[in-house]
C-alpha cells in the first residue's frame, strides 16, 4: 500500500510547501513506501487546463491506486479539497494517517483517522514519518 499525500494549498506560501512536501515524500520513500502528491504536478495541471473538479477526479483516483491517504495538517486554517479527500477515503473505508502540527487545535479530522503523528517542525515530521514506516 502507499499513500496520496493531501495538504493545504490555497493560501500557503509557496517556498513552505517546496520544503515540507519534498521532505514528507522523500521520510516514505527512504523508507521503501510509495506516495503521490499533486504538488509535484502542478506544472502539468497548469499547462492542461485542469481546474478543482479535474484535480479532485485525478485526485480521488490516485487515491484509489495509492490505497491510503496521509493528510498534513500543518495550520488551522482548513482546506476544501483535503476535507473531501478525508470524506472519500471515510466513505469508500480508506486507510487516513493524520500529521498534525502540535499547535493546531480546532480540527477533529484526527479524531477520524486511523493513526496520528504529531510533530513541532518539518524535521520532527520526517522523524515521526520514518518511524511510522518502521512500525507498518
Amino acid at each position: 500500500m502507499g499513500y496520496f499525500i493531501a495538504y493545504r494549498h490555497t493560501g500557503v506560501d509557496p517556498k513552505y510547501l517546496s520544503e515540507l512536501l519534498p521532505t514528507v515524500r522523500d521520510s516514505f520513500n527512504e523508507n521503501g513506501e510509495n506516495v503521490y502528491c499533486t504538488f509535484f504536478d502542478e506544472e502539468e495541471f497548469q499547462n492542461k487546463n485542469f481546474g478543482p473538479e479535474r484535480i479532485m477526479q485525478h485526485a480521488f483516483l490516485k487515491i484509489e491506486e495509492m490505497g491510503g491517504l496521509f493528510v498534513v495538517i500543518d495550520g488551522p486554517e482548513k482546506s476544501e479539497g483535503q476535507l473531501i479527500e478525508v470524506g472519500y477515503c471515510i466513505a469508500k473505508n480508506i486507510p487516513i494517517i493524520v500529521a498534525k502540527r502540535r499547535s493546531v487545535s480546532n480540527t477533529y479530522v484526527d479524531r477520524m483517522t486511523n493513526k496520528v503523528l504529531e510533530y513541532e517542525n518539518i524535521d520532527e515530521l520526517s522523524q515521526k514519518i520514518k518511524e511510522f514506516c518502521k512500525e507498518s
